[in-house]
């Protein structure tokens, strides 16, 4: 069966792009001799018509006073259905999503676990919900009927919103977060779509990176660092950043923590075990540094060579061990569910070695298939589709966490997804790490520094953002630029910068 989106503009189409990527994994528009674009996608699974009854089925959206529609039409332009309802509540664009995603399960009988939410926030839904309803459970029922989203999917996203609302409702009203990215690893991850280069590469490249960023700090806080607001935390990440050498990662925190102190939550990404030496945990200590992230993504050894990874499962355990020694009070491990040659029990097998570790915090992720990594996003649409092994698996994993004493905080979700599944991080209670909850929030200006990082001023609840080449050798070059930049920017925007 072959089914077709139709409309007047190509902006009409990319205003539904998300929900039709999640069925057909493309979006290819073509245009017709009448003028019209449409998108093309080709199914074998028929949902509520039976086989055979239609070949060739077109949705036409639309949006016209204060209604929005969608309907299917047979190859003779007879309606097989029609959808339709106001657009006020939600907004046209969000309706008419809506709709796609409840025409094209019909049609397919594809369900995904987070039904039309294909946004990288689910929980801003959640919330809404909560906001316009009388309880929690009204807002669940909301997101299963109107959103479609699955029983359990709901409860989760208004579960982590609970706890999200308790950490921002905590901050100061002007309070900003500090993003520092060092995009170095010691090897390029299979699955890596970050601007993540090779160290082995160009080595002498680390130590002008770490000079080009303290360029940039001394010109962005060169009118003081208050002047941004109240600086409730600071995260350095990559990229590795423990990949730098030893005296280059040393001064780097120096000249960071000169202008942020230490009075305030310091994050840094330890992720690679190899790179955990004592000198870079003794720099750690120095530096009053306890919360570090050591993210094997698995806990088998037949499975790191293939992500093309650089240690084994007993580095996990080593680095772990020393973290503890040298003081780092509150540790995240990652996970990543649907990695090369794994099986739902593998990656369950994963989650209870790192729950007999002990960590404070742990993270599962979705595995995505995104631009920029060796695992490029594919046409195949059935790689995203929900498999029930692995949506099974991802729920025992999470239900292993609660029962060993961790709760979820953090959540997002990534275009390619693995099963339509989420990225979701749990953590002992008070253990939270406050950047992550603040920064996915657009609640708190954020200013981000290093190749490929963002700034964003939060204006009456709009996000205004400022981007940095992810071009490492663009960006060591212009540093200086962009620190400037991010004065200049906060002059315009943010009331009272210059008092």
């Amino acid at each position: 069966m072959i089914i077709r989106l139709r409309a007047k503009h190509g902006s009409d189409i990319d205003l539904l792009a998300d929900i039709w990527r999640l069925f057909f994994g493309t979006v290819d528009k073509e245009e017709d001799e009448a003028g019209d674009v449409y998108v093309e996608g080709r199914i074998e699974k028929v949902g509520c018509l039976a086989e055979g009854q239609a070949n060739v089925i077109t949705l036409l959206s639309k949006a016209e006073a204060g209604i929005a529609s969608t309907e299917a039409l047979s190859e003779e332009g007879y309606s097989l259905f029609r959808l339709e309802e106001p657009s006020d509540t939600y907004g046209a664009r969000r309706t008419l999503r809506r709709q796609l995603y409840e025409a094209l399960a019909k049609l397919t009988g594809v369900q995904f676990p987070w039904g039309s939410l294909t946004g990288v926030r689910p929980t801003q839904i959640a919330e809404f919900e909560r906001q316009n309803t009388n309880s929690d459970e009204e807002a669940v029922k909301r997101l299963i009927d109107v959103w479609h989203v699955s029983e359990e999917k709901a409860t989760l996203a208004l579960e982590t919103n609970t706890i999200e609302q308790e950490i921002l409702a905590s901050l100061p009203e002007n309070a900003y977060a500090i993003y520092v990215g060092v995009p170095f690893c010691p090897s390029r991850c299979l699955y890596c779509s970050f601007t993540s280069r090779d160290a082995g590469r160009d080595p002498s490249l680390l130590d002008t990176y770490a000079y080009a960023l303290e360029a940039e700090l001394d010109h962005t806080f060169s009118v003081g660092q208050k002047r941004f607001g109240q600086l409730i935390a600071l995260y350095i990440g990559g990229g590795t950043p423990t990949t730098l050498g030893d005296e280059a990662f040393s001064h780097l925190l120096e000249r960071v923590i000169s202008y942020t102190g230490k009075n305030i939550e310091i994050t840094v990404e330890a992720g690679r075990p190899e790179t955990i030496t004592d000198e870079k945990l003794q720099t750690l200590q120095t530096h009053g540094i306890t919360k570090i992230c050591i993210n094997p993504q698995t806990m088998r050894d037949e499975t790191l060579p293939l992500l093309n990874r650089k240690h084994d499962v007993a580095d996990v355990y080593e680095a772990f061990k020393k973290a503890r020694a040298y003081g780092m009070t509150e540790i995240n491990m990652d996970l990543i569910a649907g990695l090369t040659g794994e099986s739902p029990d593998d990656f369950i097998y994963s989650v209870e070695k790192l729950i007999e570790l002990d960590p404070e915090k742990i993270t599962l992720h979705g595995l995505a298939r995104k631009r920029g990594s060796f695992l490029k996003e594919e046409s195949e649409a059935s790689l995203h589709w929900p498999d029930a092994a692995w949506t099974h698996a991802f729920s025992k994993a999470q239900e292993k966490l609660r029962h060993a004493g961790f709760r979820p905080y953090y959540l997002y979700r990534q275009k390619y997804i693995h099963s339509g599944l989420e990225n979701i991080s749990f953590a002992k209670p008070g253990s939270e790490t406050i950047y992550n909850v603040a920064m996915m929030s657009d609640r708190v200006h954020v200013l981000g520094f290093g190749a490929g990082s963002t700034t964003k001023f939060i204006v009456d609840t709009k996000a205004n953002r400022l981007h940095t080449p992810k071009d490492v050798k663009m960006y060591v070059d212009n540093a200086a630029h962009y620190g400037t930049l991010k004065v200049d920017t906060a002059r315009k925007l943010l009331p009272g910068f210059d008092r």
